[in-house]
């Protein structure tokens, strides 16, 4: 017998707890390929604040407000991955009493292998569903996206723990939170 709801059971799936749920078996796909590729000291709120680094960089107030964490935190998390390697502070272009975190190469090379591992278990989904399902599943959401992302495409939606199609290209951006 199938674990999905069926008929009028479907209706009555709590759907935000089904998207979380989903949401964070990716991330804990994507946090385990981190792991496999030699991120062992990567925390999953460490990982969650590293998906959302523009390429380019990010202030940390920024960062903060996307990770939906506050500054102290933010900064305390950011203090850490820099001293492991996986962030680097550089004068922002722009203003130059500003600094803006950024990747490191090893950051970036965990991503590759946090957005392998979230394609390979999207893939799992499209078996499971169909593909014609899987991108109407794809087409819902992205239809949703202006009412539930409050930082629109340029927040960093991906990698080293967030799930779905990046359009960042940092390690959170194409994992999972």
């Amino acid at each position: 017998m199938s674990d999905v709801p069926a008929g009028d059971d479907a209706e009555e799936l709590n759907v935000g707890v089904a998207m979380f749920v989903a949401h964070r078996w990716l991330e804990d796909r994507a946090l385990a390929a981190v792991h496999r590729a030699g991120g062992t000291d990567v925390t999953p709120a460490q990982a969650r604040l590293l998906q959302r680094v523009d390429p380019r960089g990010t202030r940390l107030s920024e960062l903060a407000e996307r990770a939906l964490v506050t500054k102290q935190t933010a900064a305390t998390l950011v203090t850490r991955l820099v001293a492991a390697g996986y962030l680097e502070r550089v004068a922002d272009p722009d203003d130059g009493r500003a600094r803006l975190l950024r990747l490191t190469d090893r950051a970036r090379d965990l991503a590759v292998a946090a957005d392998g591992a979230v394609g390979a278990a999207l893939d799992e989904w499209t078996a499971q569903i169909g593909a014609g399902r899987m991108r109407e599943l794809r087409r819902t959401l992205a239809r949703l996206r202006p009412l539930t992302d409050p930082f629109g495409s340029a927040a960093g939606a991906g990698s080293v723990a967030s799930a779905g199609d990046s359009d960042q290209g940092s390690p959170a951006a194409t994992s999972v939170p």
